[in-house]
């Protein structure tokens, strides 16, 4: 990755980051999903230079990373930032430092940590009733695991449904490219760490 372009998210005494975060990147979510592919895949990943930092689990930063200045123009930040130009600030388009030698992957992490949830597809595989698959569950021993990944409040256009975005960093020590997700995420493309 060359290129890239900046948000800092602008939290008030009124609004707070952690609801800000979502706004924006349902944005960007959607700007990505617009983006990809025949493949599914999107030219441009996230960073996030301030994860678990003083700002907090994911920092007040989002960084938009591409190959090229025309795919981050094409992106159009701008434009699908502007109801929310109060609590952002866009750079403009900047080159990755040359003296760069850090790179890592953020991937979206799907912790299994509620039962109800597992319970429902379980339900709905095996054609039977929630409170029999409850039951199997239990009898398994399902554990539900306390996750301190940082993470975003989403909401699913198609569903109506909310849920958290686990966000993972892991640190690289090459580049990596093959795509990303529509969330800018990606277990394989890796992004400048700097």
């Amino acid at each position: 990755m060359k290129y890239y372009r900046e948000i800092t998210i602008l939290p008030t005494a009124d609004i707070t980051l952690h609801f800000l975060w979502g706004k924006v990147f349902q944005q960007i979510h959607l700007g990505f999903a617009e983006m990809q592919d025949s493949t599914g895949k999107v030219p441009l990943g996230i960073g996030l230079p301030e994860y678990f930092s003083e700002y907090g689990p994911l920092g007040r930063k989002l960084r938009i990373f591409s190959l090229s200045k025309e795919i981050i123009k094409e992106f159009d930040a701008d434009t699908r930032l502007k109801r929310l130009s109060d609590y952002v600030h866009l750079t403009e388009i900047r080159d990755v430092p040359e003296k760069n030698k850090l790179f890592c992957c953020f991937k979206r992490q799907q912790p299994k940590t509620n039962i109800e949830r597992f319970a429902r597809r379980r339900a709905k595989k095996k054609g039977i009733n929630i409170e029999d698959a409850l039951l199997e569950l239990k009898q398994k021993d399902f554990k539900d695991n306390i996750v301190e990944t940082p993470y975003i409040n989403m909401q699913s256009l198609s569903s109506n449904k909310r849920f958290r975005l686990f966000i993972l960093k892991e640190i690289c020590d090459s580049p990596a490219y093959d795509g990303f997700s529509t969330y800018g995420l990606s277990h394989i493309s890796t992004v400048p760490d700097f």
